[in-house]
């Protein structure tokens, strides 16, 4: 089992996950702090780019630098397009469950179908309820 890291201070989890600064990969809470963490990030995160991008059409000068670090900066926010990933798993059901925005489009509906079928071919809920009865 993967090693735990324990509680994490708020200000480390916008770098959790890969190429970040925090400490963790996965993180887990109950429902309502998971979602209020998951809409702040998401606010902050839309608001900084749309700052990003407005303070680069500002002038000639600051279009020219856009166009140069666009393809960096393309490749960087692919990473944070919901549209790929679908939506998030709902751990601790007997079935399979992700959960999706409300106003995800038809490319979000069908990543989340394809997840529920990728995790039920991985047996993601069996292999999970192996490592609590492990724990036990």
């Amino acid at each position: 089992m993967p090693e735990e890291e324990g509680r994490l201070h708020g200000g480390v989890i916008p770098g959790s996950g890969k190429g970040g600064q925090g400490g963790a990969d996965v993180l887990v809470c109950e429902a309502f702090a998971g979602n209020v963490v998951l809409k702040m990030l998401e606010g902050v995160s839309g608001a900084l780019i749309a700052k990003i991008k407005a303070g680069m059409m500002m002038n000639l000068r600051s279009k020219i630098g856009a166009l140069l670090v666009k393809p960096a900066l393309k490749q960087t926010l692919k990473d944070f397009n919901t549209e790929a990933y679908g939506g998030a798993p709902l751990l601790g059901l007997n079935g399979l469950v992700v959960k999706t925005h409300g106003n995800s489009k038809a490319v979000e509906i069908k990543n989340s179908i394809l997840q529920c079928i990728a995790f039920k071919e991985q047996k993601i809920n069996q292999k999970i309820k192996e490592q609590v009865v492990l724990e036990d």
